[in-house]
């Protein structure tokens, strides 16, 4: 049985991928077929229990996020004596008792810690959406975010605040975003009231993050005092230089891999290092793509107007496309140090784990961060 780590604290994040096709009534399709999917279930075990922290007795705490099914896996995990767990379905359509549709989407947040931490969950914080979701009940017509809020005491630290979390998924706004689509409106000639509209749409995912940072920033700001050590991990769908990301900063959070990180940038999302299960992805279509199929239809009287109308929609899809498939690190651990006499040290460090494929196949569609913190 492996026992507590006695010198640090060793933390991982990592989005396991629900492999769900996110369009359907009854059931959501599966992307894959069930031999590889359980392959991938076996690669992420492998990862989160072995190759996260390979030279020590394994992690502290774990972060998993797009857990599917949610029930059936966190049982199994816990089924092993040194582990403590809990979950929250983000995703679960019209439940009740665990029967409803989409009858196969039961996805969400589990944390798992040691069990000598004596770690307890103290809420789970609903961030946005009108949902309700319980461990019995599900009542979700449209997507709602969480956050997995828990305790535990740690011989250095103490006290310490764990928060698992997945933000909304929608277009990240940068400056490299804006300036893209600047350049397009130069390019197609757009008008002022078509670029305000296209801008508004094309912003709403980072602000709805926005939103979702500050009512978790709340909940932390209400409750840090009582802890040494607070610790945020999770899909964040955006990185360092946003303005969502660059509230937690504001508010004393440290990005683990900006301070401890060892070599290159921590990309967590990474397409062309991710092939094969991305290409599975490619034919989701984005919450801004219905939009601007309407914007198609309704511009222009001429069959002239409609046509350049249409070019500039489809060039700007095209753009779109590509900047949604930049790699990037919005996987992220933050770390918030309020203890009066300890510090992480500059000797702490953080890597991307799941990046080695078994026979082609990577276990998700994100690579996780594995943290070890260690106290001066």
């Amino acid at each position: 049985m492996p026992k507590v780590n006695s010198i640090g604290l060793r933390v991982l994040t990592y989005n396991l991928w629900h492999g769900l096709n996110p369009e359907g009534q009854l059931l959501f399709e599966e992307l894959e077929p069930q031999s590889r999917r359980q392959r991938r279930f076996q690669q992420q075990d492998q990862v989160i229990f072995k190759e996260a922290f390979p030279h020590t007795r394994g992690f502290d705490v774990a972060f998993l996020q797009e857990v599917s099914p949610l029930p059936k896996r966190l049982k199994s995990w816990l089924s092993q004596d040194f582990l403590r767990g809990q979950g929250q379905m983000d995703s679960a359509g019209l439940k009740l008792f665990g029967l409803g549709p989409p009858f196969n989407l039961k996805s969400g947040l589990v944390t798992l810690t040691h069990r000598d931490w004596s770690a307890r969950k103290l809420k789970s914080l609903q961030l946005s959406g009108r949902a309700s979701i319980s461990s019995w009940a599900s009542l979700q017509l449209e997507e709602s975010r969480w956050a997995l809020a828990h305790e535990m005491l740690h011989p250095q630290w103490g006290r310490v605040l764990l928060i698992n979390v997945h933000l909304h998924h929608g277009l990240q706004w940068d400056h490299e975003v804006e300036a893209a689509l600047e350049d397009w409106v130069q390019g197609y000639k757009i008008s002022p009231h078509d670029r305000a509209r296209v801008f508004a749409l094309l912003r709403a995912g980072s602000q709805r993050r926005l939103k979702e940072v500050q009512r978790l920033l709340r909940f932390v700001a209400e409750a840090e005092s009582a802890y040494g050590l607070v610790i945020l991990g999770g899909d964040f769908n955006s990185t360092l230089n946003t303005e969502e990301f660059s509230r937690l900063l504001e508010a004393g959070f440290v990005e683990a891999w900006s301070q401890w990180g060892r070599g290159g940038q921590g990309l967590s999302f990474d397409p062309g290092a991710n092939r094969a299960n991305h290409q599975l992805l490619q034919h989701f279509h984005p919450s801004w793509l219905k939009e601007l199929e309407e914007m198609k239809r309704e511009q222009g009287a001429s069959r002239a107007q409609a046509e350049r109308a249409g070019g500039a929609l489809e060039a700007l899809e095209a753009l779109l496309g590509q900047l949604e498939s930049r790699p990037r690190r919005i996987d992220a651990l933050l770390v918030k140090n309020r203890h009066p006499r300890f510090k992480p040290s500059p000797q702490s460090s953080v890597r991307l784990i799941g990046v080695e494929p078994t026979l082609g196949l990577m276990p998700s569609d994100h690579f996780g961060l594995a943290l070890e913190l260690v106290a001066e």
